[in-house]
């Protein structure tokens, strides 16, 4: 029997005290828990932008952590309200990682040519003012 089936089993005999011990470890071991959530958020963010769109569309930018999903007609902020209203929430990544929502009307953007988007839209006459240029290119982590 494998350890795996060992705990499985461990934790059916005593569903309270493999709470109470998780709990505890949880305790005892936040940085553990937060890069295993990390790691964990990394991983599903690039499988998500495999299926999006993997680099930043304005300045090339393939590296996942600043990558996010653009609403390319506007309407970000009330998709995201109606997703809270039922109860799932989460970035647009999760919503078409998990095949709630298509890829119709995204692309990607990293962080901040998604804020430069946003500025550009809210100021039509600042457009082209700026430009977003890497001067080390990010590249893909892992």
């Amino acid at each position: 029997m494998s350890a795996s089936e060992r705990n499985a089993r461990f934790r059916e005999r005593h569903p309270n005290n493999s709470a109470v011990y998780s709990r505890r470890w949880r305790e005892k071991n936040p940085e553990k828990v937060r890069a295993a959530n990390l790691a964990r958020t990394l991983e599903e963010k690039r499988r998500a932008f495999a299926i999006i769109g993997s680099r930043c569309v304005r300045c090339g930018c393939d590296d996942v952590r600043p990558l996010e999903t653009n609403h390319v007609d506007g309407g970000g902020s009330a998709e995201a309200r109606e997703r809270i209203a039922r109860g799932v929430g989460g970035p647009t990544w999760h919503a078409v990682l998990r095949g709630e929502r298509t890829t119709d009307g995204l692309n990607t953007l990293c962080r901040l040519c998604n804020a430069l988007e946003y500025v550009e839209r809210r100021f039509p006459d600042l457009k082209g003012a700026w430009r977003i240029e890497w001067l080390v290119r990010p590249s893909v982590v892992g």
